[in-house]
């Protein structure tokens, strides 16, 4: 079972330094930009090989354990988006429910930047005492890729960034 440590606004796999994880976050926002200046990169797939990469660094390559992380019994700093991650790949919500969850979650996050001190870092591990995944649901580790299908590599990158205390303004 990973472990995974608070990052800006979540928790990430425990095993990245904060060097490596810093330029995973920037890799991830560089994407973004990048994307949107240039088409090409977008058509030749490049976007979603790396950002898919760079998630799966960031996931610990557990996906599950990962969302329930964050969810952390319904305490964590995502724990409402995480739950609708969840419904979303359980055929319960729509993708446009998703995509609004994460706007709200990124123009929460830019009204609270700079009130912002110090991040407490504790490391915990996947498992809670509420249910994470509710009964008749099923969540696999492949499902990160039909996340990734039904919102695209960009909508996930900034689904991402957000762990790291960034939002889609920054």
């Amino acid at each position: 079972m990973p472990d995974f440590r608070l990052a800006g606004n979540g928790y990430v796999n425990a095993a990245l330094g904060d060097g490596e994880l810093a330029s995973l976050f920037r890799n991830l926002r560089l994407l973004r930009i990048d994307s949107y200046n240039d088409f090409e990169i977008v058509i030749k797939g490049y976007v979603a090989i790396e950002t898919l990469r760079d998630i799966k660094l960031i996931t610990g390559n557990d996906f599950a354990k990962f969302l329930e992380a964050n969810y952390d019994g319904g305490r964590g700093p995502m724990a409402v988006l995480m739950k609708d991650i969840v419904h979303y790949l359980n055929g319960k919500q729509g993708v446009q429910s998703l995509l609004s969850q994460i706007r709200i979650q990124e123009h929460t996050l830019q009204a609270v930047a700079k009130n912002r001190s110090a991040t407490y870092g504790a490391v915990t591990r996947a498992g809670s005492s509420r249910p994470f995944i509710e009964q008749g649901y099923r969540l696999e580790d492949y499902d990160l890729y039909r996340l990734a299908a039904g919102l695209g590599p960009a909508a996930l990158g900034r689904l991402f960034l957000l762990l790291g205390g960034e939002n889609y303004y920054a």
